[in-house]
């Protein structure tokens, strides 16, 4: 029979030859890849047929086949072949690591400050006076936020004599479009030398020629990132890939606290090229239930009508939810059609569960779910912001999540230009601005990255010295910070003990060098049991507490006395992470979060570790 729905228009792109390739790190088991494995369910059920699926990636680690091919044929992972292209993942490779100390008088003594500046003097100026050689042309600055961008590229700017006009280009998901084709145009197609400012967004997937340096501000949020980036440059025959790195460290001068000695964030970079070096990268987080982007697969399906039959088949066995969790995904997609306010959002064939053998099946189509499902962003399953749209002149510059409390004259910095705002419009959502002389970026959503398991592991033998540094070119100031964190991580016997007793009564500092689902788990374990542990990057600080105390808690957490994942995470502040999670449940968005979130067994398993 003819399926009673359909995929909404510009939801997949369907290659000429029925083939789906794509960068598959990006979509392993991600909200992105759920959406597209859905999609691909559904798009097959329609066409009665199966599809060609082919994943590319440089950065999967051999020990995860079996997961790749469960991911990419939930319900034929034993007929997915797994080619592996056995020659060198990277040509010849330059690596060098400069370290910048945050200075305590004025401006100009920041590290972001002396970045721009040495970017300016030993990257862009070269290019534009022909020093180098003449392929030397194209660079590519990757930073880890759209504030660093905005703050580099005005920055780096204001470091050059003329303004570095036209030479330097800010490139992030809040510009225009046309204005990051521009800078994507100025890489690939110019022969004039140019630098490009950017987040994740040319990480991969776009077009933009031969690039000849990458800089990467502080480390990559994975390994796998930062592969990517590195593989942007040195696509020459016979050129050599280059990445330098430009590292923020802390004055420890003063500040002689411990955890600021160990300078995490330079052996975050160090284990991460140690680790890209021998081709080792992140391994999938598996087990998630997606409950957001399965309400949103739903809703779609459902324009038309469908019944939990189309659902359990189409996106349990043939897509990329958990099959085994049949009952909690029923659960989830009754609550959409009898939502207890009394409001069901979506058009649903629904039948009861009781009901299941009834003929007559009812439609439920009201006039706010038709709408829900009929707005152009319902397309998207992973979170957008509520935006401005920024306008100088005639040019829409992009867009800024609002919130910012900005008005009329107030300065800002962005797409890389000095700006005053001259109006707010509210709707349509309008930030009219002018030109002006002074400003800042705007702080946008988003946090860092906390490293994996892989990677702290790595950090740890890195300060132990149980592995060699990785072949990188160190600045004075960066092999001085090394030799300060290896001392400390030394001098306070974290070769031998992961507890260390702070100075002053102040607490223990526990090192449990696991990835951050665990260490957040253990975290919040320890926080039941009346001890505020707070994560500062690979180690948790415990205040006003004693090793003693603390081992007796990490005693208890590992014999399993602690409360179950539900009752463990009642207390924090919101369950909802992802973009439809407020259609769900509060017993359905718990679930949702401990399936993500919580790793009761890698927590334990770390307590255990830390008291053998």
């Amino acid at each position: 029979r003819k399926s009673p729905w359909t995929l909404p228009t510009g939801e997949i792109s369907n290659g000429a030859f029925g083939e789906i390739t794509s960068g598959a790190y990006t979509f392993f088991d991600s909200t992105r890849g759920v959406q597209v494995i859905s999609q691909l369910a559904r798009l097959e059920a329609e066409l009665s047929r199966r599809l060609v699926r082919i994943g590319l990636s440089a950065t999967l680690s051999s020990d995860v086949g079996d997961a790749a091919r469960r991911f990419l044929r939930p319900a034929g992972a034993e007929g997915v072949d797994v080619v592996v292209d056995k020659t060198p993942a990277l040509q010849a490779t330059d690596y060098e690591i400069r370290t910048f100390v945050e200075k305590e008088r004025g401006v100009a003594q920041t590290a972001l400050w002396q970045i721009a500046r040495v970017v300016e003097e030993d990257v862009v100026k070269p290019m534009r006076s022909g020093e180098r050689a003449p392929t030397h042309r194209k660079a590519l600055m990757f930073c880890n936020s759209r504030r660093l961008v905005e703050s580099f590229t005005q920055g780096i700017r204001a470091s050059a004599d003329d303004g570095a006009d036209g030479f330097v280009y800010p490139h992030h998901g809040s510009l225009d479009a046309q204005l990051r084709r521009a800078a994507e145009s100025a890489l690939r197609d110019s022969d004039k030398p140019h630098l490009v400012v950017s987040t994740s967004t040319l990480e991969l997937g776009i077009d933009i020629g031969a690039i000849d340096l990458v800089v990467q501000v502080d480390p990559g949020p994975t390994v796998a990132s930062l592969r990517q980036r590195l593989g942007r440059s040195g696509r020459r025959h016979g050129a050599i890939s280059r990445l330098l790195m430009m590292m923020r460290a802390t004055n420890t001068e003063s500040n002689r606290h411990p955890l600021a000695c160990m300078h995490f964030d330079l052996f975050q970079a160090l284990a991460q090229i140690s680790l890209v070096v021998d081709d080792a990268y992140e391994a999938p987080q598996t087990g998630a239930l997606h409950l957001s982007t399965f309400v949103q697969q739903c809703l779609s399906m459902a324009r038309s009508g469908v019944d939990f039959d189309d659902v359990k088949q189409i996106l349990l066995r043939e897509g990329p939810f958990l099959e085994e969790e049949e009952a909690l995904y029923r659960r989830v997609f009754d609550y959409l059609a009898t939502d207890p306010i009394n409001r069901p959002l979506l058009p649903i064939l629904y039948v009861p569960a009781d009901q299941e053998d009834c003929a007559e099946r009812s439609y439920l189509t009201p006039q706010n779910g038709l709408s829900f499902v009929q707005k152009p962003q319902f397309g998207t399953s992973f979170k957008t912001a509520t935006t401005y749209a920024v306008r100088l002149g005639g040019l829409t510059l992009g867009n800024l999540p609002v919130g910012h409390n900005l008005k009329p004259g107030d300065a800002l910095v962005f797409a890389g230009q000095m700006l005053r705002v001259r109006s707010v419009i509210e709707q349509p959502a309008t930030l009219l601005v002018e030109p002006g002389d002074q400003g800042r970026p705007p702080p946008f959503a988003g946090s860092t990255v906390a490293p994996s398991g892989l990677v702290v592991r790595t950090m740890r033998a890195l300060f132990a010295g149980d592995i060699a540094l990785p072949p990188t070119t160190l600045c004075a100031q960066t092999r001085a910070l090394i030799d300060e964190a290896r001392a400390v991580f030394k001098e306070q016997g974290l070769h031998r003990s992961q507890l260390l007793e702070l100075e002053h009564d102040a607490g223990v500092a526990l090192f449990p060098w696991v990835g951050q689902k665990a260490q957040s788990t253990l975290a919040i374990l320890l926080r039941s049991q009346g001890l505020p542990a707070l994560a500062m990057h690979a180690a948790l600080s415990i205040p006003n507490k004693t090793p003693t105390e603390l081992r007796a808690a990490l005693d208890r957490i590992a014999n399993g006395d602690h409360p179950d994942p539900e009752d463990l995470i009642r207390s924090l502040p919101s369950h909802q992470f992802d973009r439809y999670d407020y259609l769900l449940s509060a017993f359905a968005r718990r679930q949702n979060y401990i399936s993500a979130r919580v790793d009761i067994s890698g927590a334990k398993a770390a307590a255990e570790a830390i008291l053998a």
